[in-house]
């Protein structure tokens, strides 16, 4: 896997995000589906970038967009990578931390 291409990519797709420009970036996204690569792309990476980009710059439709692309993943994929979505799906908002002591605990653990 080739770093700079994985790199280039999500480059490009941020870029995009930060415009909040969906339908260019469905044609990107088209394209890449489209090339050939001498190397194959880190997929799975890739959209856990973009996706945590586009929901820190709350682009709800984009989020929208991205999760159905997430079903296109192996089901081990899609173990290794279920934790990047914080909700239960039926609402999408940003969690909302508890402003109590026990909210800051740090537990560590000696192994």
């Amino acid at each position: 896997m080739d770093k700079r291409i994985n790199d280039s990519i999500i480059q490009e797709c941020k870029t995009l995000i930060n415009e909040n420009n969906l339908y260019a970036l469905q044609d990107y996204y088209q394209e890449l589906q489209e090339s050939e690569f001498d190397t194959t792309p880190d997929w799975p990476n890739i959209f856990q970038a973009l996706y945590i980009h586009a929901c820190l710059k709350k682009r709800k439709e984009i989020v929208d967009w991205l999760v159905p692309l997430f079903d296109n993943f192996s089901p081990i994929t899609k173990i290794a990578y279920r934790q990047m979505f914080f909700t239960d799906g039926t609402s999408w908002q940003k969690p909302k931390i508890a402003h109590s002591p026990s909210a800051y605990t740090v537990f560590v653990f000696h192994v």
